[in-house]
């Protein structure tokens, strides 16, 4: 059944403008862009695209948190990366013109403009600078490689609940900033134990020691983390 559409902000007001591959847009771009994109609001547990799916063109994620989950060659569908509102996502199938590699699952109430490809390719033409903007994405993503990450066997579960904080933290400081901050999981911890391939209790135990450690400070779905090196560092340890 097909989304229905809501009423789109206009992009020269939106925030997630200002964050994302968006930026720098002239006016005439954002107009083009306003004009051009078609926004929809998707209920927890609803599918923005689904993994085999052809790509219809790029999503901006204007409010929400959604899930990127994917068959592992058990058949077993597995979470690898959570996208936060202020993401663009669908890019790598758009310009790779090949099928969806996963299935975006809304994980919370979502609103999502989704930009026709033909109308990217027009955008791209008028402003170069965008095609660019996209590569730069593209070339620091590590995609479905993120699910590796999380569920190798060969690392600690601690390392493995590191590795998770380190994704999320990087939609706030991409750069690897050291100042401390905030996050509000957009997980349940059932879900977190299941996406870096352990069980709930085991999660527990590692996150008492995480915070034993002072690395991180868990009160019930938010997580302080005092300094993000030290967390990059304990990663990098591990190999």
């Amino acid at each position: 059944m097909r989304k229905s559409q809501s009423v789109a902000l206009n992009c020269v007001n939106c925030s997630t403008c200002a964050q994302v591959e968006w930026a720098g847009l002239e006016p005439a771009g954002l107009d083009y862009l306003s004009k051009a994109k078609r926004t929809f609001d998707y209920q927890p547990g609803e599918s923005i695209f689904h993994q085999g799916d052809d790509p219809q063109g790029i999503y901006c994620i204007e409010q929400g948190n959604i899930l990127l989950r994917q068959f592992d060659r058990a058949g077993n569908e597995v979470g690898f990366r959570v996208i936060m509102d202020g993401e663009t996502i669908g890019w790598r199938s758009y310009f790779a013109e090949q099928a969806h590699a996963a299935t975006a699952l809304a994980l919370t109430a979502c609103r999502v403009c989704l930009i026709p490809a033909s109308d990217l390719i027009a955008m791209m033409k008028a402003q170069p600078s965008l095609a660019h903007r996209f590569l730069k994405t593209i070339s620091r993503d590590r995609g479905p490689a993120d699910g590796l990450l999380l569920r190798n066997p060969q690392l600690p579960v601690r390392i493995r609940l590191i590795n998770f904080l380190i994704i999320l933290g990087e939609h706030l400081y991409a750069n690897g900033d050291n100042r401390q901050f905030s996050l509000t999981l957009p997980l349940q911890r059932q879900q977190i134990a299941s996406m870096i391939g352990t069980r709930s209790e085991t999660l527990s135990r590692t996150i008492a020691e995480l915070e034993a450690s002072g690395l991180v400070h868990f009160v019930r779905r938010e997580v302080r983390i005092p300094d993000y090196g030290n967390l990059l560092r304990e990663s990098e340890r591990a190999g």
